[in-house]
Formats: structure tokens, sequence, C-alpha cells
């Protein structure tokens, strides 16, 4: 198509939409200038895509190439009013159709056998489309269709635009930070499916307004003006990731409509985002409590630039205070105010203060994020501080992912961190603080190969474990590998401390070694980590410092966690309560599968209690903290409660929010415990068990059994051994918040979810199988909110 070709017909479809429109348009639409005429924004557009055909209006360069599945349809024209209301608004009445399958793995946003189709042009053709100045405009109008419609709309190197599953609409936007610019993730109003929606991010230097169908949903200040953070393809209906070897096509549009997409260099007017929706003006909205919510989480980004802790506090007790509202929302365990709450990296004690950090993000997870950042007292209660580090230069630009921090023989704090670069490379990238751990500087890639990592000090050498990654992806047979370093900036690997597969059975397909940990409990070392996709697990043995040798005592190894598979877990807190003082070593873990929304915000994931981890003989035993008793309430007990089978109804009290401590002496029964999230009519819930056939205990009930993202079927998941000796009693400690349930018996845990989150689903029951059970002693606490 032609620019002369493609200029003789937009004129004559703006007749046309005049004419339907019942108007002249120079009279009705004005621009800045009264006594000028009213222009088309689309003709002063960098680049309009109609959707009748791949080529853009006026650019024969960026003609649009179809990738991926055959599930995106180009031009299909719409009929009646659809037509028209496209017209009237420069439309062609042509439109994309993107029948692509909603995602079934809500991590990595990938749709089911890759049916995920997108449109696209190259980096170097995209390149032309940045704002040449600090001002953008970029319109879309699209169709969502209801229920599930989500995904990208839009993605390149310096604005995106997406729709969460929750209905959240999103941008993305190259911002200049202090060190260089970042790929921000600003959320910007719930919309609506089932209709068409004129979408408008207008940016003028340091504010951005979103409109939906001519309604100013927000306006956002903006600290730094608009940067390049990398180079990238730009993709219509579908999300990248980082360039190079994190590079991803995700998250695609499913079951929408793509009418119009324009770019331009500048800000548009009042008058020209009306036309663009249809309408004579544009018109204000009063803020609902989401909005209010979805304002403070964007201020929130501003005041971590600024490192405000006061501002930054109280913008999160604003946003937790509204999405407290969700009843199936965890109260006292630790979930991210709105959006996903991640790994637990980063954890450490610090001049009396608990550090853990975790992947920022809300739409995207793993793409291109920096670090939340949670700071406490007492392990109980949490406060954000401001976001860091945060993915800003050339070296970490892609997404930053675990860390951990050290002391260093200044005194000053430091983290060494994994990231991808804007080269697709990953690295081992040190950071330093010197306000107290507010913000981290002074980046400086000291790794260049290192994916994830521990480090440690020992005498006067500093070492550092990492698991062996080859051309960017994981090995089928991974391996553990030794750094050390004098100066914390030049590392020399020392060779391969430990490798899997000459240790485990054949059977346990051990994809990965990531999260890697070796620490020392008494005269034992411990060798921990995510061994994809078979969960989080552990070897008690010794480590040769000749050889830099890990040599366990039982080479199969054993669990974590036996209800919870996923591999993200960090062991590295130490303090100083333990026994008459002694060090304390603490774990901290994820549950990824509870997840919500309120009025449109989602939240995801929740850490799980940190806990006490101990040598007991050849195994770990984990136990809750104590600190977490501030938080009990009335207290509700029995005593000496003879429980036999198919009888109910020895507990009247509900609740959801609960910590229950339950001990069993067995008097022929074959199992027995306790329900949880019993239901109204009895027929749904969750029984936390003790086998005596077999010494198991577990969590059996509506339990998520599988990780859609893994694609890994557990059919052992939410039992393991309890090490009890036959006939002794069973003490069992409970610890359930709404949809979360932990258990500990015998200090082995199983931490898992439950599918069914009805808030009314909160009855308590004792039960037996096949033989009576002594419930000698039961007490029950109502938990208080730790937020």
């Amino acid at each position: 198509m032609t620019a002369s070709k493609s200029n003789i017909t937009r004129r004559n479809l703006l007749a046309l939409a005049g004419a339907a429109a019942g108007c002249r348009l120079g009279s009705t639409f004005a621009d800045t200038d009264p006594n000028k005429p009213f222009k088309n924004p689309l003709e002063q557009a960098k680049v309009v895509w109609h959707m009748a055909t791949l080529e853009a209006t006026g650019a024969d360069s960026l003609t649009l190439q179809a990738n991926g599945a055959k599930t995106v349809t180009v031009g299909q024209k719409l009929e009646g009013a659809e037509y028209a209301e496209s017209l009237k608004r420069g439309g062609d009445g042509f439109v994309a159709v993107f029948s692509n399958v909603p995602p079934n793995d809500y991590v990595l946003g990938t749709s089911p056998n890759g049916q995920q189709g997108w449109l696209s042009i190259g980096a170097p053709q995209a390149k032309d489309l940045r704002p040449e100045a600090a001002a953008a405009s970029l319109y879309i109008r699209t169709f969502l269709q209801e229920p599930d419609s989500c995904g990208t709309l839009l993605f390149s190197d310096s604005i995106a635009l997406a729709v969460h599953q929750s209905g959240l609409a999103e941008a993305f936007l190259g911002q200049k930070t202090v060190e260089g610019a970042t790929f921000r993730e600003v959320p910007l109003g719930i919309i609506e499916r089932g209709k068409w929606l004129d979408l408008v991010i207008r940016i003028d230097r340091r504010q951005l307004d979103f409109f939906c169908n001519g309604v100013l949903r927000n306006s956002i200040p903006l600290g730094k003006e608009m940067g390049i953070p990398f180079e990238s393809e730009l993709a219509i209906g579908s999300f990248l990731g980082a360039p190079g070897g994190w590079k991803r096509h995700s998250h695609g549009l499913s079951n929408a409509k793509i009418d119009t997409i324009a770019l331009w260099d500048r800000s548009l007017t009042d008058a020209q985002v009306a036309f663009l929706s249809g309408l004579a003006d544009v018109r204000p909205r009063a803020k609902s409590p989401a909005d209010q919510a979805i304002v403070a989480y964007n201020r929130f980004y501003d005041a971590s630039e600024s490192k405000d802790l006061d501002l930054c506090h109280r913008l999160e007790r604003s946003m937790r205070e509204f999405m407290r509202q969700d009843p199936t929302r965890p109260i006292y365990h630790l979930t991210a105010p709105i959006g996903w709450i991640y790994d637990p990296c980063g954890a450490f004690q610090f001049q009396g203060k608990y550090h853990v950090s975790t992947y920022h993000n809300i739409y995207a997870v793993l793409r291109l994020n920096g670090l939340d950042h949670y700071v406490s007292d007492d392990l109980v209660h949490w406060q954000m501080w401001p976001r860091g580090p945060i993915a800003d230069t050339q070296v970490d630009v892609g997404g930053i992912w675990l860390s951990n921090h050290l002391i260093d023989d200044k005194g000053l704090p430091n983290v060494i961190y994994c990231a991808w670069g804007a080269d697709g490379e990953e690295r081992g990238i040190r950071a330093r603080s010197h306000d107290g751990m507010i913000s981290f500087t002074d980046k400086k890639v000291v790794l260049p190969d290192f994916h994830d990592g521990h480090p440690w000090k020992e005498g006067d050498t500093w070492y550092a474990i990492t698991m062996r990654r080859v051309r960017g992806k994981i090995q089928e047979d991974p391996e553990i590998v030794l750094f050390s370093s004098t100066d914390l900036d030049h590392w020399a690997e020392r060779g391969v401390v430990f490798r899997p597969s000459e240790y485990l059975d054949k059977d346990k397909n051990v994809g990965g070694m990531e999260f890697p940990y070796l620490f020392f409990l008494g005269d034992k070392a411990v060798l921990m980590a995510g061994c994809m996709p078979a969960g989080v697990f552990y070897w008690i043995g010794r480590f040769d410092r000749k050889s830099f040798k890990f040599i366990p005592d039982d080479p199969q190894g054993l669990r974590v966690d036996y209800a919870n598979p996923f591999h993200c877990f960090n062991p590295s807190t130490v303090d100083a309560k333990g026994p008459n003082g002694a060090p304390r070593r603490i774990i901290m873990a994820m549950e990824t599968r509870p997840r919500g929304s309120l009025q449109g915000l989602p939240w995801n994931g929740v850490h799980a209690m940190p806990r006490v981890l101990t040598l007991d003989g050849n195994r770990l035993r984990q136990d809750p903290l104590p600190e977490f008793e501030t938080l009990r309430g009335q207290v509700h007990s029995l005593k000496n409660t003879r429980v036999t089978p198919e009888t109910s109804g020895y507990l009247k009290l509900r609740g959801d929010a609960l910590e229950i401590r339950a001990e069993f002496e067995n008097q022929g029964a074959s199992r027995f415990g306790v329900k949880v999230r019993l239901s109204r009519d009895g027929k749904t819930f969750v029984k936390v068990f003790y086998d005596a056939k077999t010494g198991e205990y577990g969590v059996d009930g509506n339990i998520a059994r599988s990780l859609a993202f893994l694609a890994v079927s557990y059919p052992d998941l939410g039992r393991g051994p309890s090490y009890i000796p036959n006939g002794k009693p069973v003490q069992m400690r409970i610890f359930l918040d709404k949809a979360l349930i932990e258990t500990f018996v015998n200090g082995q845990p199983c931490t898992t979810s439950v599918e069914d989150t009805n808030p009314l689903n909160d009855g308590l029951d004792l039960f037996s199988e096949e033989g009576a059970a002594m419930c000698t002693r039961l007490d029950i606490w109502e938990m208080r909110s730790s937020f």
C-alpha cells in the first residue's frame, strides 16, 4: 500500500465517519487551536495498523509478520453497527482475530500445545517507532470476549499494554532511572470484557494518562522520563521476556479482536482522544477503592526511587487495607499487597532486622523484574521497604532472580544476585548498600556464568555455589559448582561439589538443581537444592575442603516438604535466638497455589511461615517459630476425647485462621486426625492424618495435587514419614490460614493449599478410621492478622 493511496483511503473513511455521526468533523472536534480545522489523529501517527492487511498505513517497511500457530486471522470484516463504529473512529471496519487458548500456566504464561500466534515486526524496524521526545501516545481498539479473554495487546521496547486474567489493564513503560533505564510495570485500571474498548495511553513528560472509552481512568505521575532499556521486536498479541537467551513469547492474546493500533511520539489532545473513542469530549471518573489502590501501587514506585521509607509504609498499608476485604486471602502469612510473591530470596538478618526479597511482578512473572523487599523485627510482622535492586542496567535489565546477602570486610551489606542482561547472558552481579540495606548501588559483574547461588565466608576466603548451566538451558544432568574469592570481585572455579546423577535413583528425573545451599549444623554439612521437578531435596553428609566435594551419608536425599513440590526456598537466615543464645538457622519457603483477586486486583502466592531448622539424627526437622504465638487470640481446649469411626460433631468451633495443637493416642485406629475446612453439609473437608499402618502422616482432601507450569502429577503428594516410633503419642501442629494449610508432625512438614476457597467451609472436626483413637489434648487458637 503506497502512502498516497493510504491518505486517500483515510479521507474517504473520514467522510463516511462524519456521515455516520451526522455532523461535520471540523466543527465538532476542536484541536488545541479552536480556529484550526480538526485533523484525524491517525493521520499524524508514526504508525497505524488497521488489520485489513498486515501492512501499516503509509509505511511499507512496517508490514507485520504472522508467527506461531495459525490462531490469528487478519482481515475479518465487521458488520452492521460494529462496522459503522470502526469507521467513526477512523478505522476501516476490518479486524484481526486472536483465538489463542488462554494460558494454562499462570506463571510462565504459555498456552497448551503451543497454541499461540502473534504478529510482529523486527527490532530494526521497531526501533524507528520509539518516542523521539519525552511524550508518546498509544491507541488500541479491541474487543475482549467474556469471560476469560486476556493477554498482551502490544509489546515493544518502549511501551506495552496488556490485560491480566483478572481484568486489570497494565502498561509496561521504558523509564529512566539513576543507573540507566528499566521496563516498569504500571497497573492502569480494571476494564470490562464483552464490549469494544477504545484504550489510550498518553504520556507527556512526567505523567501518564489512561483512557478507556473516553473516560480518564487514571493519571499516574512519572518520577523520571521515558527511556529505552533494551532493543526488541514489536509484537502484537504476545509478551516477550528479555533479549537473547531468555527471550520467550508468552501471555498470548486470547479470544479477542483488534481493530486499530496506532503509535505517536507526542501527547494526544483531549479532543483527539475523544475522537478515537467516538465521543464529542472526554470524561473524568470518580476513583473507586480499587482505583485508589492502583494509585498507591504506582506511587510506591516513585517512593522507592526516592528511598522514602515512611511514604512506602503508608502506601503499603493503604493497599493492604483494601485487599484485606478478600475473605480468601491469608491474614498471618506474608503476601504481596498486590500481585505476586515468589521465591524468598535475600533472606538475611542485619542490625536486628530480618530481610527477605521476592520478584516484583503482577502480570509477566519471571520477566524483566526487579526485587520487592520486606523487613521485619520478629519474622511475623512485615513491612515493605523500597524496591531493590531493580533491573535497570545493561547487565540485569532482563530480570533479577535469586539474591543472597553478605557483610563484606568493610562491614557493608552486599548482595550477589543472578540476572539476565540486555545481551541475553546470565551473570552473577555484586552490589553494595551504603544506607543500611535501603538501597543497593555499585553494581559489578563478578561471576560471568552464574545461575542462582549462595555465598559464605570461611576464614579469609569467600565461597559461592551455583548450578551449572549450558548455553542458557538447564542440563538434564545438572551439577553444583563451587567458586572461591578473597575480595568478592575475582572468583576462581574450584570444581563440582555435587552431581545428583551419581547418587539419586534414575527414576527421580532431576532436570535442575536451582537455589543450591551448603551450610553446617553441628559437625554435619547439609546440601539443599530445588531439584526440578521433584521438589526440594536435602542431603546430610560432610564437605571435603581439600577436594571441594560434598559426600552424602545417604545418597538418595530427603524431601524438605512432603506436600509442596515447588523448588523455591531459602535457609540462609541465622540469628542468635537458639537455646542459650546459640545460632538459630531459619528456613523460608513459598507456596505458589493460593491466589485470588478483589475487584480486579490480583494477588498470587504466599510465603510459608519461617521455621527453625535443626539436625535430628540423620534428618532435618522444622518447627514453627515461637514468635508466631504472639498472634494467638482466644483459645478453645478439649481433653481426653475418644474418637470413633463414622462419628462426627466433636467440635462446634468454626474458623479458617487458626493454630491447632492436637495430641492422640491410638486405640486401634488405622488412621486418625483432624478435619479442617469442613463444609456445612459435611461432604467436603481436608484431613490432617496419621497412618498407623505405615507410620506416615500427611494432608488429604481437596488439595491441589499438581502444578500446571511443571505439568507433573505427584501421586504421593501430601504424605511422608513421621519417624514416630510405633505406639508413641502423635502430636500435630496445624496452621490454617484461609486456603493455606501448614502442618507439622515430629518436625516433618506438609505445606499445601486447597482448591476450595469457599469462606463458608470453615468447620472443624476429629476423625478416626477402622478403630478408635483418644485425643488426649486439643488446643485451638484463633489467630490475629500480622498486618
